[in-house]
């Protein structure tokens, strides 16, 4: 749950075991995270899904997983929709229909209700199961190791990337206009707004808004009146010294603008192209072909033509498409 503080605050950890009920770990009762490590850093499957926000949660609890398996991604390979819910992968599966009455509810309240701990225990309940039908059903059209593969993927990606990803200057309403001078000078800004949230222990937005951040970016500092919660001599003395690390930036160290043009005719003869592989690929497998591949990773493989590191040349996603992909792109 994270409502009003830099990293949400946990409450609660559900855990499945392989034929016995559900646990449920109150966290509000227990500090020491580090005693649920062991949970963690053995061999065995770890079965999300939707592993995205968990991972979030468990990497700043300090117990990151070793292995993983996603359910959602699974049901991907089987067609079942791109992103699709616990609830509804449970009932296709399994036929079982998931209350999600309290999804919502306030589960920073002790004690909790009896209908609360029903319906957390209920969303691990069905995992086994669903992921024995899964595997079965995968392994029958011989794309059960690709799901792991995938999911592996998952996990790494998110070790290499959540910290870049988080502090990524593009994702700042106006930045893709930005020059690559003030695109720099935004990364800074962007990393001196973080420290002061954690700092305060308050949402990133609620320390500086984004509008506030681009004024910032524009403008002299002294100019830009910052909301009072973070007007302070600490937070002037970490901006001061976040602006003086942008004026000495040499033009070489500038960031790379994203390209946000349209594609030409040529690129979007060759998207189509590549487009109807994929949606052909999805057809013969059933694979669901966002899964496959997005619009946006094949736009990138188009204008960079970079083999080496491209999803849909790699992988399991190569044994499809690589060789119609390279008859297109030469």
């Amino acid at each position: 749950m994270r409502r009003n503080t830099y990293q949400p605050i946990v409450s609660l950890l559900q855990i499945a075991f392989q034929q016995e009920n559900p646990v449920l770990v109150d966290l509000i009762a227990i500090e020491n995270h580090q005693l649920l490590k062991g949970l963690m850093d053995d061999d065995s499957l770890k079965i999300f899904h939707s592993c995205s926000q968990d991972l979030e949660t468990l990497d700043l609890m300090g117990i990151f997983p070793s292995t993983i398996y996603d359910t959602q991604i699974a049901a991907s390979f089987l067609g079942f929709g791109y992103m699709i819910g616990y609830s509804k992968l449970v009932e296709l599966s399994l036929g079982v229909i998931v209350s999600k009455s309290q999804q919502k509810s306030n589960w920073m309240q002790r004690p909790l209700k009896d209908s609360q701990i029903e319906y957390a225990a209920n969303e691990v309940r069905y995992l086994f199961e669903t992921f024995h039908f899964l595997k079965e059903t995968l392994s029958e059209k011989g794309f059960y190791e690709w799901s792991l593969e995938e999911s592996e993927q998952i996990r790494v990606d998110f070790i290499n990337n959540s910290y870049s990803q988080r502090l990524n200057p593009a994702k700042i309403k106006g930045a893709g206009k930005l020059s690559r001078e003030k695109l720099t000078n935004l990364k800074f800004l962007v990393e001196w707004r973080d420290e002061i949230a954690r700092t305060k222990n308050i949402p990133v937005r609620w320390a500086l808004s984004d509008e506030l951040l681009m004024d910032l970016n524009h403008s002299k500092f002294e100019t830009v009146k910052l909301p009072a919660e973070i007007n302070t001599d600490a937070a002037m003395q970490s901006l001061k010294i976040a602006m003086d690390k942008i004026n000495h930036i040499d033009k070489d160290d500038w960031l790379e603008r994203a390209s946000n043009r349209r594609p030409n005719q040529e690129e979007e003869v060759l998207y189509t192209g590549i487009d109807k592989i994929v949606n052909a690929s999805s057809a013969e497998t059933g694979i669901e072909p966002n899964l496959i591949a997005t619009r946006k990773e094949i736009s990138i493989l188009i204008r960079t033509r970079n083999f080496e590191s491209s999803k849909l040349m790699n992988g399991w996603r190569a044994e499809l498409l690589s060789d119609d992909i390279l008859k297109i792109l030469g």
